[in-house]
């Protein structure tokens, strides 16, 4: 048996010498057969080394203030990776309210499906005609705010909204559930805005003046309440109901502008600013058959005017001129020179 070992051992010994020497001598050790060919072992090595390597890799990571590290299939390793990433993108959104992502939505879906068409574009609307006659609930306001990027509405019953061309025509009343609100993006000026009030309560607010070349007002028994107004050519018609606005400018790149006002009974109270240095600026004629109409404080037909017609040339060619009619109603103007003082339009 001894004898038997030491035979194996040396074969085992004679093998390696050769092996060697015919390595050394520049020859191959196979130690594979496949594809109908001996492969060398180097070669068989070398594909198993890059085997491995292709699929796996060293990495380290650090979580919750442990360091960690080892060897790790690069799919696997992949996928942890991902589900992590998920987790805490899951986790920031969590913590934001886009509550009101699903409510635009919703609202979207409800507008497309109901054929009501809201303008997306502010370069393709040029013109707009508002229309709110219908009936009011009497505790209701439609909000105009003149300050977004987009046009958009809500908490309204919308009767119809189309476009035409460039001109966007809206009907609607409030629906009483929420704040109604119709966003108007602040340009330079529309061509032209029609503004039938009815019977309801309407405010125009915003960081931006509600401009137009030409802006048409009507109102029966409603209200409307306005921070800022800019115009070329207005056309106020009120009948019994109220008028009133902070800021309301004549004529937008110069004062060479109308302002023509038909009231019944109801009253009108507006600061028209410009370059008033003194009441003389203004032109008017103005006529008040059974009402008032005030300028600075001082009548300037009927009431105690002791005239029912009154009118003023103007101090200068191109100064802004007032045309009125009063029924029965009060007109109430006040004059301020804001020609130093930027107001915002």
């Amino acid at each position: 048996m001894k004898k038997l070992i030491l035979a194996c051992c040396a074969v085992v010994g004679i093998g390696g010498c050769m092996m060697l020497g015919g390595w050394a001598a520049g020859g191959q050790l196979y130690g594979s057969y496949y594809n109908g060919a001996l492969h060398p072992v180097s070669e068989t090595l070398r594909a198993a080394t890059n085997f491995v390597q292709d699929r796996v890799s060293y990495h380290v990571w650090w979580e919750d203030g442990v360091r960690h590290a080892g060897w790790f299939d690069d799919d696997t390793f992949s996928d942890q990776i991902e589900a992590a990433v998920n987790d805490k993108v899951d986790d920031v959104l969590n913590e934001f309210d886009t509550d009101w992502v699903d409510d635009w939505l919703e609202k979207r879906h409800e507008t497309i499906a109901s054929d009501i068409t809201i303008p997306r574009s502010m370069d393709a609307i040029s013109a707009l005609n508002f229309d709110f006659s219908g009936v009011s609930d009497g505790s209701s306001t439609i909000n105009i705010v003149s300050d977004t990027r987009t046009f958009d509405v809500s908490g309204a019953d919308i009767e119809s909204s189309t476009i035409d061309g460039s001109t966007w025509s809206l009907t609607l009343t409030p629906n009483g559930a929420e704040q109604c609100v119709i966003y108007v993006p602040y340009t330079l000026s529309y061509s032209r805005i029609f503004l039938n009030v009815g019977d309801q309560t309407v405010d125009i607010s915003g960081s931006g003046a509600f401009a137009a070349d030409h802006l048409e007002i009507q109102i029966a028994d409603g209200t409307l309440n306005a921070e800022k107004l800019c115009s070329d050519k207005y056309t106020i018609t009120v009948q019994n109901g109220k008028f009133s606005a902070d800021q309301l400018k004549i004529g937008q790149m110069s004062e060479d502008g109308t302002l023509d006002i038909s009231l019944g009974d109801g009253s009108i109270a507006a600061t028209l600013v410009g370059g008033y240095t003194d009441p003389s600026v203004l032109r008017y004629q103005v006529d008040a058959a059974g009402g008032t109409i005030l300028l600075n404080g001082k009548a300037i037909a009927g009431g105690n005017a002791g005239a029912t017609h009154a009118s003023q040339p103007g101090k200068e060619h191109g100064c802004p001129q007032l045309r009125a009619e009063v029924s029965s109603g009060t007109l109430d103007l006040l004059l301020e020179d804001t020609s130093g003082v930027p107001i915002g339009f």
